[in-house]
């Protein structure tokens, strides 16, 4: 049975996630192509197509999680509990 549970859980979040991040992150992507394609001259999409755009939002997108994720480490590592939970010492 927890076997199952286990299973239905981590198909759900990632059904939505997926979704969840593909409507966030797909918005703004497709807002950073578009607010782009209007400046442009057909030639310039020949040469550089959409790859810069996408390329710059996910590199950014790469740098800013990398960052904030080293932070959080941090402040986890320093914020580290000891072996006992505040629960058991309350008790």
């Amino acid at each position: 049975m927890s076997t199952t549970l286990f299973v239905t859980g981590l198909t759900t979040g990632l059904f939505a996630g997926g979704a969840s991040c593909a409507a966030v992150q797909g918005g703004l992507l497709a807002g950073a192509v578009g607010r782009r394609a209007t400046s442009r001259t057909p030639e310039a999409w020949e040469r550089g197509g959409l790859f810069a755009p996408v390329g710059a939002f996910l590199g950014a997108k790469l740098v800013s999680h990398t960052l904030l994720g080293a932070a959080l480490g941090l402040a986890g590592a320093a914020v580290q509990p000891g072996p006992r939970s505040w629960w058991r010492a309350r008790c």
